[in-house]
């Protein structure tokens, strides 16, 4: 049984060292991302849904329980059926039948509800989810092929089918458990220290700003403080669903945001409003005492018995010959690009049909900036910083707003209440990219981040003129036709409707 562990260990040890993996991985998730995306809010909603967030708990490992007990039966009943013989004997292989069907009904809820956890994780768990599902997937096929064998009275190689069917549900269960137990994915990563179990001082309330949260640390407990409508509130700052930091999220509707994957919960409660996470957040009795910020756990319950020019235009320092910037210098000036969008849209009145134009435009620079970095910044600079599989994940989470953001009418408030949660993510991933990623990368030298510069402008340029990318902005168009509303009549009305000028890149 030790070798049996050993060789167990050594096979997952290489998947999830297996980057040739991430391409696979990042069009999975894509595939499993872009209905939810399409249908906006109500997507989310049932994204959170299958997430088990009102449950308390993941759905997907109670789903499994029904392919896996079935699957298991039906291989069973096959051994009997083999033992009691004869035509007279045939309840066996009825209810082996039977069982193999239940089954299969199961494992298509069970693999709904598993891409919809896996598409929220990053890194090494990432990886190893992607065999994981291959395995059940396999499972799931060769089981289909017994039963269909069965139909057909070919009952000797539907139980040899059968029996390769469960190898492949075993390897897949052995990987199911490895993510569960020892990667912790859909555990509670949220700290819950008991301490500090007496008001302890922990910053001047002066300092704490409306809407921002603020991380401090008392007693080893790192605690995220915000002020929300004039009232602090305190919550554990690791996220319940992966450990994120909160105390880098933002506010938005009365619930802390999580920058990894999107967990909203409640600043009073703790409570998830949105998933990935199931369990609720630790939160802290607050008060102001002679104007300084007191926390302690609370006393009376348990945490969780709560249900565009990016081109070289500054003359080179003395002595370098080379003015090409530097791939994280390109970056940053998209950042700034970006940032100068949602500026413009800020700045413009609910009912400027402008607005539509600059969300287009907005959208289409994003979605090109997270393409540069994904195909050839990170690929790059992954040896000299752990901090991609994050980055990753704040991509998806920044694509996941835009696309509630593309169905909202720009004239509502509801538009202007989501602009400023998407400004937020931007302002989280580029400022930690500006802070951490970037001074990091530069270890690769001046000459690998010129020609990286170099090739993420050629890039830029060919996705502004290729053809994809138009039919892309094609489809963003439609989107924005479905949520425009009131303003969209508006443009059709307006006699400068059909002479609307591209605003500069």
């Amino acid at each position: 049984m030790a070798k049996f562990a050993r060789l167990g260990d050594r096979i997952i040890g290489r998947i999830e060292r297996a980057r040739t993996l991430d391409h696979a991985s990042h069009g999975l998730g894509e595939a499993v991302a872009i209905p939810f995306r399409a249908l906006g809010g109500p997507g989310k909603r049932v994204r959170t849904a299958l997430h088990g967030t009102s449950y308390g708990h993941s759905i997907h490992p109670a789903l499994v329980t029904v392919p896996l007990g079935s699957w298991t039966a039906s291989v069973l009943l096959d051994v009997a059926d083999g033992v009691a013989g004869g035509e007279e004997n045939r309840g066996f292989a009825t209810a082996a039948d039977l069982t193999i069907g239940i089954g299969c009904l199961g494992a298509a809820g069970a693999i709904v509800t598993g891409l919809v956890d896996w598409d929220k994780t990053h890194g090494e768990p990432r990886r190893l989810g992607v065999v994981h599902a291959a395995a059940n997937t396999t499972a799931l096929t060769l089981f289909l092929s017994s039963l269909i064998l069965r139909r057909r009275g070919r009952r000797r190689g539907a139980k040899a089918v059968s029996a390769l069917a469960f190898a492949a549900m075993f390897a897949g269960g052995y990987l199911g458990g490895h993510l569960a137990h020892r990667r912790n994915v859909g555990a509670d990563h949220a700290d819950r220290n008991p301490a500090p179990r007496n008001f302890v001082s922990v910053l001047d309330a002066a300092e704490l700003e409306e809407g921002k949260p603020r991380l401090v640390e008392v007693e080893g407990v790192r605690v995220a403080l915000v002020r929300h409508h004039g009232r602090i509130h305190a919550l554990g700052d690791r996220c319940s669903h992966f450990g994120g930091p909160l105390s880098e999220g933002w506010v938005f509707r009365g619930g802390l945001v999580c920058p990894w994957h999107g967990s909203r919960y409640c600043l009073h409660s703790g409570r998830p409003l949105d998933g990935p996470a199931t369990a609720v957040q630790p939160t802290f009795e607050v008060r102001v005492s002679d104007g300084m910020v007191e926390v302690r756990r609370p006393e009376t319950r348990r945490d969780g018995a709560l249900a565009r020019d990016t081109a070289c235009t500054a003359e080179p320092p003395s002595g370098i010959g080379d003015c090409r910037p530097k791939a994280d210098e390109v970056l940053v000036g998209h950042h700034m690009l970006i940032r100068g969008l949602f500026d413009r849209i800020a700045a413009t009145m609910p009912n400027d049909p402008h607005r539509l134009e600059l969300l287009d435009e907005l959208a289409g620079e994003m979605d090109m900036h997270e393409m540069i970095e994904d195909e050839i910044f990170y690929p790059r600079v992954r040896h000299v910083t752990d901090s991609i599989p994050i980055a990753g994940a704040e991509h998806q989470q920044l694509a996941d707003q835009l696309a509630i953001l593309l169905t909202l009418d720009p004239s509502t408030s509801d538009f202007d209440e989501h602009l400023t949660a998407l400004r937020s993510a931007l302002e989280h991933h580029a400022g930690s990219e500006e802070r951490e990623m970037f001074p990091t990368a530069q270890r690769l030298g001046d000459a690998v981040l010129r020609d990286l510069g170099a090739r993420l402008v050629e890039r830029l340029e060919e996705l502004r003129q290729s053809r994809l990318q138009k039919l892309v902005r094609l489809g963003r168009q439609v989107l924005l036709e479905r949520g425009q509303g009131r303003i969209g009549r508006a443009m059709q009305e307006t006699p400068h409707g059909a002479s609307r000028g591209t605003s500069p890149r």
